[in-house]
């Protein structure tokens, strides 16, 4: 008999295996009762049920991080490429008022808001002069 549970924890285990990594629709509470009647495959199941669950939960959080990073690489390199040519604009401005160029370093500390708004005052000057 003991040969023949081992068997049969060795189907139930791939079979599990298989309908987890397929995402088939799986009936639990008819898993539930051909468990019931044995308990030590019962355990065995539920063991490896728990390492599944790990498992996914592992790489949730991995391609979680992933994307979130990647995701925030992007913003990034957007939101500097927008306050990179906000700041050659305002520069470019400031040159054609005949102001005093802000440097580069001066304007990159600024948030983008502030530099919004100092482009929009160097337009309108601009404007008023006729450019």
């Amino acid at each position: 008999m003991r040969n023949y549970e081992h068997e049969a924890t060795g189907i139930v285990e791939t079979l599990l295996r298989y309908l987890m990594a397929t995402d088939s629709d799986v009936n639990l509470t008819a898993v539930q009762r051909v468990l019931a009647k044995a308990p030590e495959t019962r355990k065995k199941i539920m063991s490896i049920a728990e390492q599944l669950m790990q498992k996914g939960r592992q790489e949730g959080r991995r391609e979680g991080r992933q994307e979130g990073r990647q995701e925030g690489m992007q913003e990034g390199l957007q939101e500097g490429r927008e306050a990179g040519t906000m700041i050659g604009q305002i520069q470019l401005m400031q040159e054609l008022l005949s102001l005093r160029v802000t440097s580069l370093t001066a304007l990159s500390a600024k948030p983008v808001n502030e530099l919004q708004k100092l482009a929009t005052q160097l337009r309108r000057k601009l404007r008023q002069r006729g450019m």
